[in-house]
This record gives structure tokens, sequence and C-alpha cells, in this order.
């Protein structure tokens, strides 16, 4: 069973390093993929990646602005009517993979 298909997921910081390793394993593994950074060119190039095994879609955002993640959630759900990062395992995986992470219940 994959816990991850079908899933929908935000990986801030997915532009790069640890992040895109993130986007790229949950993309082979079926998850819709928003892959969020401060460096849009970055979040960018790494959503054509993905995008070939998933769903994908690249945000510039600054994750220190309340307003900008309030949109991002907003927005995720409005076009794939729901987010999954309150799913345990995704949550686990964010917080053992990124050292940190803010968990979303909708």
């Amino acid at each position: 069973m994959n816990v991850f298909e079908n899933k929908v997921g935000i990986v801030t910081g997915g532009g790069m390093g640890l992040g895109k390793a993130l986007c790229e394993e949950l993309a082979r593994r079926g998850s819709v993929v928003i892959v969020a950074d401060i460096d849009g060119d970055a979040a960018e190039q790494v959503t054509s990646i993905v995008q070939t095994e998933a769903k994908a879609r690249a945000v510039r955002i600054d994750v220190s602005q309340k307003e900008e993640v309030a949109r991002l959630i907003e927005t995720t759900v409005s076009e794939f009517g729901r987010l999954c990062t309150g799913d345990s395992t995704l949550s686990l995986l964010y917080i053992a993979v990124l050292g940190r992470g803010v968990t979303f219940s909708l």
C-alpha cells in the first residue's frame, strides 16, 4: 500500500537540497506536489522535473509572511480540493526530512 498516492502536499524549501529530494520522492510515490520556495526560479526547475511523474505546481513564497502562507493553503485547497499534510505519515516525513514543520488540518 502506497500511503502517499493521491495525497496533496506542500514542500517549503522545495527548490533545493532536502526539499527538492522530498518533492522528487513524493512525486515518485504519486503525490500532488506543491513546490514552494522563496526562489521562484528554483521552484519552477524542480516542478519541471517532478511533473514527469506527478501533478506539481511551483509557488514563490516567503514563509515568514503569514499572509503568503495562508494564501498558499487556500489556493492549494481550492485547486486540488484538499491538503493532506494533516496526514500523520506525511507530517512525520516533513518533520523527519526537513527538521521542522507546520501541520495544517483542514
